[in-house]
């Protein structure tokens, strides 16, 4: 059997993105929660785990100046509120479904 080389087998379209990513990649311009790359050493250390957690990390979350202790008060009433919403959302799904069940 002859050997297939990666061009023969990869559709055209594949190719500038895998040139993109590979001039990407050498830049090593790593952007957290995004991409990252790592070294073999590296992916050796972790036990070659490949998760993205370990390769990339997670994003950089932005600071809204109030303090979590200050925050979660809030987030937690606005869950309350979503949720009654959402009860009363399906409430009412049920109760036209019913009546056009009836109708039928």
């Amino acid at each position: 059997m002859p050997e297939v080389t990666l061009r023969q087998r990869a559709p055209l379209a594949a190719i500038p993105p895998l040139r993109i990513f590979q001039r990407a990649a050498s830049a090593s311009t790593d952007e957290h929660g995004f991409y990252g790359s790592a070294n073999l050493e590296e992916i050796e250390k972790h036990g070659f785990a490949l998760t993205p957690g370990r390769s990339c990390g997670s994003a950089v979350e932005e600071d809204e100046g109030e303090p979590f202790e200050v925050r979660i008060p809030e987030l937690v009433a606005t869950l309350e509120k979503q949720f009654a919403e959402g009860a009363a959302l399906e409430d009412r799904i049920l109760k036209d479904m019913a009546s056009a069940m009836r109708n039928q």
